[in-house]
């Protein structure tokens, strides 16, 4: 239908070609065929349009956009080109789906020319922007160039007043004038010099983006050509993939005071330089893989082997933490470190393979790369404090939060930032894969708990009878509590382990729980406020005069 309209205005514009010259009225007649020609020619042109994203999901790596066109198109076939799409689009991603009575004949993905951009509205608008605040400046500089003179007007003409033999009231109303005049002349002459600077910045950011516009950062495109049997608002929806998007979780988890719950803050670092704002759009964080696998998985030979056992640091993987393993651990203020998110509404669905967190409300993402901090999920759980001190390594006593329903809480590995009572801790990792019965975590060390291990020396020596050498050490460890409640501590130690039958090694150790295996000695006390404690313990080790001990 639309081709034929095309071609039957040829004839009729031959007819009333050779009675032109006769007649104003075919004349007249003969010029509204032609615009209707053309009409009909510009109802199959190119429609040039820029998506206008709606639906964003982003994974651990990669997001899938998903925009809408519309447009009122007349019958017939039409190619809309949707420009200025990121360069990164998956071309092998793209769905597309339309609403209306039309057919979609055909979609495909093309890199884009400038030609066809400087079609779109979104070119125009920048164009008509830079024009807008060119004039501006053009104008507010002619303002401040007659500011700006008539401030020198005034300052020369005060030279020469005071150079003439004027009266005293010809002075007192020039003097009146400077104190009224030159106040104004410098307020407006700051004024336009701000405005200047303001609209120079909003010149520069639109030249910027025309700039990122003609050197192609978002140089794709997809072509749709549409069939359509009447003419009507043609409403598309187009999905796809792109990579320069990611998104990674990590953790707060915060306590006020011993004895408290654990609030488990789980937040996103979202980043995206697509080269497209992700504008006021409805976001989804999502665990999931964004490839979509159409090849049947093969099974490969499942093969067992061994090797050598490495031990990892619990303290790292969010696991029980042995206290020797415990550093020293500074203590400094959040607002230095932890940049505050505003809380969201989100709701979290559990798929077949992945969890998907949808905010809930309208956001915006720039494409500049840099990390948007999200809050999406707050709860909290029941911790058993206690106090673990290993002065053999070092003398400060640290604070341990043993959580057991962790499961509930922890659904992904990251980074967790580590606060007690609004002051930063420290940073670990937490991997749910890695944690067996209680997740424990250190929050720092408490200088108001006093610890000290020493030697004593009626208890040590160093003998030689018959074949054999004894060495005897005795030590007294000293725990002071000056808070003002009530403490669980626990004190680790240990004694040596002989790998020699020809090494004997015994102890003494008052109240201590003794591990055969590791050779630990803990002490488990709860010291009241201002009041101390005291452990001691022995160690005695035999061997052969003739031989060398080593790692005592």
């Amino acid at each position: 239908m639309c081709d034929c309209n095309n071609y039957s205005i040829l004839p009729i514009f031959s007819i009333f070609a050779r009675y032109q010259t006769k007649n104003m009225k075919i004349k007249y007649i003969l010029s509204l065929f032609i615009l209707l020609g053309i009409s009909a020619y510009s109802s199959a042109a190119e429609i040039v349009k820029t998506e206008r994203i709606q639906k964003v999901i982003v994974f651990r790596n990669g997001a899938q956009i998903e925009s809408k066109i519309s447009q009122t198109i007349d019958k017939g076939d039409h190619l809309i080109i949707v420009d200025e799409l990121p360069n990164s689009l998956d071309e092998n991603s793209i769905q597309v789906a339309g609403e209306g009575e039309f057919t979609i004949i055909s979609v495909e993905s093309k890199t884009g020319d400038n030609d066809i951009k400087k079609k779109s509205k979104a070119y125009k608008a920048l164009l008509d922007s830079i024009e807008y605040y060119d004039m501006l400046i053009d104008m507010d500089n002619i303002k401040k160039y007659a500011v700006d003179q008539e401030e020198n007007l005034l300052i020369t003409n005060k030279n020469i007043s005071s150079k003439q033999a004027a009266d005293i009231v010809d002075i007192e109303d020039l003097a009146e004038l400077y104190r009224r005049r030159l106040p104004e002349l410098k307020k407006e002459s700051y004024r336009l010099d701000k405005l200047i600077r303001e609209n120079t910045n909003k010149l520069s950011a639109f030249r910027q983006q025309l700039s990122e516009r003609q050197a192609g950062k978002n140089n794709k495109q997809i072509w749709i050509r549409v069939s359509l049997v009447q003419a009507q608002n043609v409403r598309i929806t187009l999905k796809y993939l792109v990579q320069d998007a990611s998104w990674e979780p990590f953790y707060d988890l915060r306590s006020n005071d011993i004895g408290e719950n654990v609030n488990f803050i789980l937040k996103a670092n979202v980043r995206q330089s697509t080269g497209v704002n992700w504008e006021n759009v409805e976001l989804s964080l999502s665990t999931g893989n964004p490839v979509n696998y159409t090849a049947k998985p093969v099974l490969n030979d499942w093969r067992l082997s061994l090797t050598d056992f490495v031990a990892y640091n619990k303290e790292m993987y969010g696991g029980s933490m042995d206290a020797a393993q415990l550093m020293k651990l500074p203590t400094r203020n959040i607002n230095s470190l932890v940049k505050t998110a505003a809380a969201l509404e989100v709701v979290s669905t559990e798929q077949a393979n992945n969890i998907q967190f949808n905010i809930t409300k309208a956001f915006t993402i720039e494409s500049d790369g840099d990390k948007k901090i999200l809050e999406i999920q707050r709860s909290e759980s029941k911790a058993n404090y206690r106090y673990v001190s290993v002065p053999k390594i070092d003398n400060k006593a640290f604070l341990i939060a043993s959580i057991s329903d962790w499961d509930k809480n922890i659904l992904l590995a990251g980074e967790a930032n580590i606060f007690l009572d609004g002051s930063y801790v420290t940073k670990t990792y937490i991997d749910p894969m890695s944690i067996e019965d209680s997740l424990e975590l250190s929050f720092g060390n408490d200088e108001s708990i006093k610890v000290e291990r020493k030697m004593v020396k009626e208890l040590t020596s160093k003998k030689t009878f018959g074949g054999s050498k004894k060495i005897v050490q005795g030590y007294d460890i000293t725990v002071r509590n000056t808070k003002s409640k009530a403490i669980n501590i626990q004190i680790q130690d240990q004694v040596p382990l002989s790998t020699d039958k020809d090494i004997e090694v015994s102890f003494t150790a008052a109240n201590a729980n003794h591990d055969p295996e590791t050779g630990k000695l803990t002490w488990n006390y709860v010291i009241a406020p201002a009041e101390s404690k005291k452990m001691s313990f022995q160690i005695e080790v035999k061997y052969p005069k003739n031989k060398v001990l080593q790692g005592w």
